[in-house]
């Protein structure tokens, strides 16, 4: 027989899921953290130490996702300096 988790808890997944769906990392990791604060309360040493490690992998994608849109952004800028110039370029 499987074990069923509680509604409740289904709904915390669900929540998880949605968050990491739109990519809102800080989210993420504020749940994980608030997860893992809870573990440590109920003495879940295992979930706990797992959820630690999932925290840091969070961490690691905010961060590559805020170089991800710096890069963004100064390519964005890059192509429209090029557009610029080549516009000026074509006026003479």
């Amino acid at each position: 027989m499987a074990v069923r988790p509680l509604p409740v808890e289904n709904e915390q997944w669900q929540r998880l899921d949605d968050l990491t769906s739109m990519g809102d990392y800080h989210a993420v990791k504020q749940w994980l953290a608030a997860a893992q604060a809870d573990a440590r309360h109920r003495g879940d040493v295992a979930l706990e130490n797992l959820l630690a490690v999932a925290v840091q992998l969070c961490e690691t994608c905010f961060h590559h996702q805020e170089e991800l849109a710096t890069y963004k952004q100064e390519y964005e800028t890059a192509v429209k300096r090029e557009q610029t110039m080549r516009q000026q370029l074509c006026n003479f």
